[in-house]
């Protein structure tokens, strides 16, 4: 899942090629840990979470 800003397609494409997720609002956010909780554990360290504050950051590690 994948949601183009539109603001930076460079930088859109990087994340995608990464296969990163990008979320653009908090519903998004819920969303994506939906999603993310319904499949099963991540072995070792592979989720990583970078928002621009805590709140979201916060949030999504719920």
């Amino acid at each position: 899942m994948h949601a183009n800003s539109g603001m930076d397609p460079a930088w859109d494409a990087a994340i995608q090629r990464a296969g990163l997720l990008r979320v653009q609002d908090t519903h998004e956010l819920f969303s994506a840990v939906e999603t993310l909780s319904h499949m099963r554990p991540l072995r070792g360290e592979k989720l990583m979470i970078v928002s621009n504050g805590a709140a979201p950051a916060a949030l999504g590690a719920g």
